[in-house]
């Protein structure tokens, strides 16, 4: 789950998600670019990544070198099969073909994921 603040109101928005990691780099694609929990993210530039009970503060910011958006879309089928269905309802691709899906690239938002550094603890 992704927390982020609504870049109008600054309500936490949660928003299902599934991250892929590629050498080393995490990654999370929005199939709706324009979409509002894109948007939010874009405005936001940072939100909270959950998994389970485990809540990890986030920066994300927007890929725009064309390779690396090709390269996360090539791996995606593999690595979130889940998400196969929502993209071949969106019409992007017609099944999981890793080549589709690295030629609807240009079509999806893929955000970077990174940790926010621990902050040291304030002074008493």
């Amino acid at each position: 789950m992704l927390t982020v603040a609504g870049r109008r109101s600054g309500v936490p928005r949660p928003t299902p998600v599934s991250p892929l990691t590629i050498s080393g780099h995490r990654y999370v694609v929005a199939g709706l670019p324009a979409g509002d929990w894109a948007r939010n993210v874009r405005a936001a530039g940072r939100g909270e990544l959950s998994s389970g009970r485990r809540s990890v503060p986030v920066t994300l910011r927007e890929v725009a070198d064309p390779q690396v958006k090709r390269s996360v879309m090539r791996a995606f089928p593999a690595e979130v099969p889940g998400g196969v269905p929502f993209f071949v309802k969106l019409g992007l691709v017609t099944r999981a073909d890793p080549e589709e899906f690295a030629a609807a690239a240009g079509r999806v938002a893929v955000f970077e994921i990174s940790d926010l550094p621990e902050r040291p603890d304030k002074p008493a």
